[in-house]
């Protein structure tokens, strides 16, 4: 243990006891301490939040798909991205589980994130933050304006942001 495990995620990732779910070609890791009662839930909310993407904005599910390269469930505080990496990181709130609408509009938001940053050089990126962090807002924004309520949901991923 010691400093392997002062990460909490990386013990789990050397012994090779955690699962990997693959989603329509979305990676997800599950790396939470109760990660194998409730696994099949994790994938079902993961091929619900995707199903979004592919039947409301095909782009979108591909964007997701092209720009992430996994997507990790993890026992800790919030949500983060790793740019280095292009990997969501997420609790998988109860909020995300009920309503896996929300959940498509975060995937979404980190892949524009991603996409933004994909030609920058790695060195460069830290710099470029925020105008990435635009960019995925914008890709969310692009996702929710095919609905009706979009201004309502303009303003919930407004108020809940990253």
């Amino acid at each position: 243990m010691g400093f392997l495990d002062s990460f909490g995620f990386t013990v789990p990732l050397f012994r090779g006891d955690y699962p990997k779910i693959v989603v329509e070609g979305l990676l997800v890791w599950d790396l939470r301490e109760d990660r194998h009662s409730d696994n099949d839930q994790v994938e079902a909310v993961f091929r619900k939040a995707l199903g979004y993407l592919q039947e409301f904005g095909g782009t979108f599910h591909e964007l997701v798909v092209s720009s992430t390269e996994k997507v990790v469930v993890f026992d800790g505080p919030g949500e983060r991205v790793s740019w280095f990496g292009q990997t969501y990181f997420t609790t998988l709130p109860v909020a995300h589980r009920q309503n896996t609408f929300y959940l498509a509009c975060r995937l979404v938001w980190a892949a524009g994130l991603f996409r933004a940053l994909a030609a920058v050089p790695w060195y460069r990126r830290l710099g470029r933050l925020r105008s990435a962090r635009q960019a995925g807002r914008n890709a969310w924004l692009g996702f929710v304006r095919q609905f009706p309520d979009s201004e309502e949901w303009q303003d919930y991923l407004d108020a809940h942001r990253a």
